[in-house]
Formats: structure tokens, C-alpha cells, sequence
């Protein structure tokens, strides 16, 4: 500001009309800012209260701010749930996260738990146009041998053996290595059978193997033995001795514990005068003893009583079951009626009589449907080699006269 007197001016000290005014210094970056197009969403972000507030403004979640204060990688990973799998690298094997789209190896074992009333399954499927005879499954059961090798031990594998819709069939079969040499032990298709066994795989319901053994003895029989084919004589101590008893262990069960009971029943008694008169009496009875416990709710207070059966473990001592050869004694019994399977006639004529073979269950056997799997394999190893003895000794005086017929020929010469 200055004065003017005339044509003369005069100067006056400067004012500072901010200080004086309230107005704002002049400023560089003020002017700058003051310059800017502002809108109202950046005037209001001028204006939150905190950086809570600010994020709020920027559209920033409650969740996403949860992690924003957080420290560390550590912290995060606790934040959105992460376990330590997300710390893990991927692989095949080892410490790892297993890939499926390889053939991961786990050095842990495995336990899946079904849900009560819910059914599930684990499947292993050969997803390829595969065609008859071809592997669709296999588990492989593996250990370590003596010198740290990775060894196979047996293998349960699923054979398909026709693949046409609507006549699918398979088979499951069951190889284990015995002296390092890997063989299937046993099939199982519409029958158990053994690879080996003639015919195969005999059906629905039926075993084919080429041998069965009862408790370490083969189910021979006694006709083709040499005191019966010289003598006629069967020896049933030698048989009984083929067959080993039963030895069952000492062992511990667990059995209910009985207890004297009082139970009301009602009984209809007949009165002196004839008339039916019921009544109702106490009676002692035997029966499982019951505990009760109680249970309880949040506050202590009983509000139920499950029962619970009470038990006891008792020790069955060991037992040694005898056992004797059936079958050679329903053939001594057979012998001892007077039947001698070395005499073709007598044969003949018994299975006319039974109409079976002398060996074999007759119709009355089958009645009784008391023969297992054993005795029936027995039987009939019995009647094929009595079928043999009948068949020699006919073969025997077949050469018989064969021999008198060539000495009455020659003699006519």
C-alpha cells in the first residue's frame, strides 16, 4: 500500500493480510491443489476419521481388513484358514502334498470311516477300451525282504473276462509268492476253483481243486490199500491215526453275568371245584444283570439312565476234541455185513440194491443231509477205487479165460 499527497507518494510499512485477514500464505502445492477438478468422493475421503473408516470408504471389506493388519505371512495364513498343507510343496512321495494325476507313494497308512447308514466304496477303474482277458484291477501287498529289498508279497487282482454289455464277467484271483516264485492260489468266479484244477471254474455254488486235505490228511480211502486187496483186513487204528485230533487252546470270553431275578407271571390254576382261576405270582428266574448309569444335563440335573449289560471274562480251559476216521468205518461196517467189493457180483448186486455206487451216499444218506464237504470228497474217493477193485478183478478172470480159451484152441491143433 502507499499514500499519495499530490503528485508525491509516500510508503507504509507492508501489512501481512493473512496474519491480519485470516487468509492462507501463499504456497506452492496449495496453489497446485487449489488448481485440481475435485469430486465429491475424494473431498469426503478428506474427511474419515481413521484408516478403518478410510478403507470403509475405499469399498474395502471387513474380511480383507481383517488381513490388512496382519504381520506376517503366518498371521494371514491363520486369518483365511490355511493349514499346514498350504506350506507344503507338492510331490509324489515324502513330506509332500500328493499329485493324483501321478502315482503317489504314501509311507503312512490309510483309514477311511463310513458315516452310520451311508454306503461308499472305493473304486479302482481301467477307464480304457480294455477287452476281454485284461486286468481291470489289482492291490499289490508289499514288504521289505532280509536284504532291504522292495518285495511283493501277494496280489489280489480282478481279471475281466468278457466285457460285453449286458454279459460282463470276471474273475477275482488271489497269488502269493512261495519261494520267491509268484502263482495264483485261488479264483473266484461263479465258483472257487484253483487254475490248475481240471475244468476250471465249475459254476455258480461249486469248489474245484485237485486235492482236499481234513487237518493235514489227504481224504484218501482204505480199498486200494494192500491188507485190504491181499486180506481183506482194515486196519482202523492206521486210519484213525491218519486224522489228528482237534486241540483247542486255553482262551478268555467275555459272557454276561447272570443274576437271580423276581418277575411276576400270570398263571391260570384250576380250583377244587373245577373252575379256572387266574392268578398272578412271583417267581425267581435267571437273566442278565443290568447297570444303570445315569446321565445328566448342563446343570447337573439327572435327566435319563442308559442301561448297560454287565459282563465278566471267564477262562475255557484247552480241549482236545477226538477224532476218528469216519469213512473208514462206514467201509469196515459195509466189509463186516458181508459185502466184499472184490467180488463182482456182490457189487453189482449192492448198487443195484442202493441204486448208488457202493461208496457213495445212498438216497437214506441224503435224507439225513448230515455229510460235509469232507466227508462227501471222502465217499467218493471210497467208491472210485472200490469201482477200481471190482474192475481188476473182473480184468483178472477176463485173462482167465482168455488164458483157458487159448489152451483149448491149441489143444484142438
Amino acid at each position: 500500500m502507499a499514500i499519495v499527497i499530490g503528485n508525491q507518494v509516500y510508503g507504509v510499512p507492508a501489512i501481512e493480510l493473512g496474519d491480519a485477514f485470516g487468509f492462507q500464505p501463499l504456497d506452492d502445492d496449495l496453489t497446485e491443489i487449489s488448481a485440481l477438478a475435485t469430486t465429491t468422493y475424494g473431498r469426503a475421503f478428506l474427511t474419515q476419521a481413521d484408516a478403518s473408516a478410510a478403507q470403509t470408504h475405499l469399498g474395502i471389506s471387513t474380511f480383507v481388513k481383517t488381513i490388512l493388519d496382519d504381520a506376517d505371512a503366518a498371521a494371514v495364513r491363520t486369518t483365511i484358514g490355511l493349514g499346514t498343507a498350504a506350506t507344503q510343496n507338492t510331490g509324489t512321495s515324502g513330506s509332500t502334498v500328493p499329485l493324483l494325476n501321478t502315482s503317489p507313494t504314501f509311507s503312512g497308512g490309510t483309514l477311511a470311516i463310513q458315516a452310520t447308514g451311508t454306503f461308499g466304496d472305493v473304486q479302482i477303474r481301467r477307464a480304457d477300451a480294455h477287452g476281454d482277458n485284461a486286468v481291470v484291477g489289482r492291490v499289490v501287498f508289499r514288504g521289505t525282504d532280509d536284504a532291504a529289498n522292495n518285495q511283493a508279497f501277494g496280489e489280489m487282482t480282478v481279471v475281466c473276462l468278457q466285457d460285453a454289455n449286458g454279459a460282463e464277467s470276471a474273475d477275482y484271483r488271489f497269488a502269493t509268492f512261495q519261494a520267491g516264485t509268484l502263482a495264483n492260489r485261488m479264483q473266484v468266479g461263479g465258483g472257487i476253483y484253483h487254475s490248475s484244477a481240471t475244468g476250471g471254474d465249475k459254476g455258480n455254488n461249486t469248489i474245484n481243486f485237485g486235492a482236499v486235505y481234513d487237518d493235514n490228511t489227504l481224504l484218501t480211502c482204505m480199498a486200494m490199500a494192500e491188507e485190504f486187496r491181499t486180506k481183506g483186513v482194515i486196519d482202523l487204528d492206521k486210519w484213525d491215526a491218519l486224522v489228528p485230533n482237534i486241540e483247542i487252546p486255553e482262551r478268555i470270553e467275555t459272557v454276561p453275568v447272570m443274576a437271580d431275578v423276581e418277575v411276576e407271571r400270570v398263571v391260570d390254576e384250576r380250583s377244587e371245584d373245577g373252575s379256572l382261576v387266574r392268578k398272578t405270582i412271583i417267581v425267581t428266574e435267571q437273566a442278565t444283570q443290568i447297570e444303570l448309569e445315569p446321565v445328566w444335563d448342563e446343570g447337573g440335573n439327572g435327566v435319563d439312565a442308559v442301561e448297560h449289560l454287565v459282563t465278566e471274562e471267564i477262562i475255557i480251559p484247552a480241549e482236545t476234541i477226538q477224532r476218528i476216521h469216519g469213512t473208514a468205518r462206514v467201509f469196515k461196517a459195509m466189509c463186516d455185513a458181508g459185502f466184499d467189493p472184490r467180488d463182482p457180483e456182490q457189487y453189482f448186486a449192492k448198487m443195484r440194491n442202493d441204486e448208488a455206487l457202493p461208496g457213495m451216499p445212498t438216497q437214506a444218506d441224503w435224507e439225513q443231509n448230515g455229510l460235509c464237504m469232507g466227508e462227501m470228497f471222502s465217499r467218493k474217493w471210497l467208491a472210485m477205487e472200490m469201482l477200481a477193485i471190482v474192475s481188476n478183478a473182473m480184468w483178472l478172470k477176463l485173462n482167465e479165460h482168455d488164458a483157458r480159451l487159448a489152451a483149448l484152441e491149441a489143444s484142438k491143433r
